[in-house]
């Protein structure tokens, strides 16, 4: 059934029985026809169905926005980047949270070594208490880089002349006497005076070593020594048949 719309038209002078109009909703009259006539329509297309949507920023805030149906798909796929933007900014942006550095273990996560710190001397060695390390200079230039383990507090910062190169020594610190091959000594303790020197792993009697070969410029073994510097055997060897008396070890951390 169509509904009628009625209006109800009260004039003065006009008594109860009043005339009373009646349109067709969606009819038009005939001027009305007449002018859509002259004017020129669109074709139809799906996206004539326009549509009121109700918003929320995700805020509290809400937003009644009307458009076609691809204006809002438009509008939506907007919306959810924005928010895809919110939660992530650097997903967003097109870049990447880096992964975090791990903490260093050994001597191998060191910078460089610089060969601005070698010393004066034709031959020397460097000492980087710091990263565990070693390095032989060769007029000034770097020949090979080694793993050491060293005493925490000594010996300081500085240079030291090598005056003593001892094919063998022994040391009673420690749980029990040890010997100390190939030893290179360049400073005495401030502790106790001992000769503090360069020699290989340290082995007690029944053979076995202070420490495994492996462990040998492990951070977290800095301070294991009494204040000399422990090599492996290969780098030992080496150290004993390259420097001589008056060469200089340049200690710097």
């Amino acid at each position: 059934m169509k509904r009628l719309v009625v209006f109800w038209i009260l004039a003065a002078g006009v008594g109860a029985g009043a005339a009373i109009t009646t349109v067709e909703q969606g009819e038009r009259d005939p001027e009305s026809l007449a002018a859509a006539e002259r004017t020129p329509s669109a074709e139809p297309t799906a996206d004539d169905d326009r549509v009121t949507v109700v918003e929320n920023d995700g805020e509290g805030a809400t937003t009644k926005r009307v458009g076609t149906k691809t204006e809002r798909a438009k509008h939506k796929a907007q919306r959810a980047e924005q928010q895809k933007a919110k939660r992530s900014p650097e997903k967003a942006s097109g870049t990447s949270t880096a992964e975090p550095t791990p903490d260093p273990t050994t001597w191998r996560d060191a910078p460089a070594a610089d060969a601005a710190e070698c010393p004066g001397t034709s031959r020397g060695i460097v000492v980087d208490r710091q990263w565990q390390r070693a390095w032989l200079c060769a007029d000034g230039a770097i020949a090979t880089v080694f793993p050491i383990t060293s005493a925490a507090s000594q010996p300081d910062p500085g240079t030291y002349p090598i005056y003593a190169l001892d094919y063998q020594s022994y040391s009673n610190f420690g749980d029990a006497p040890s010997t100390l091959d190939r030893f290179v000594a360049f400073t005495y303790g401030k502790y106790q005076g001992a000769r503090i020197a360069f020699h290989a792993v340290p082995y007690y009697a029944d053979g076995s070593l202070a420490q495994p070969l492996e462990s040998v410029g492990e951070l977290g073994r800095f301070g294991e020594t009494s204040g000399c510097i422990r090599v492996l055997p290969d780098h030992a060897e080496l150290i004993y048949g390259t420097m001589q008396v008056g060469d200089e070890v340049r200690v710097i951390s």
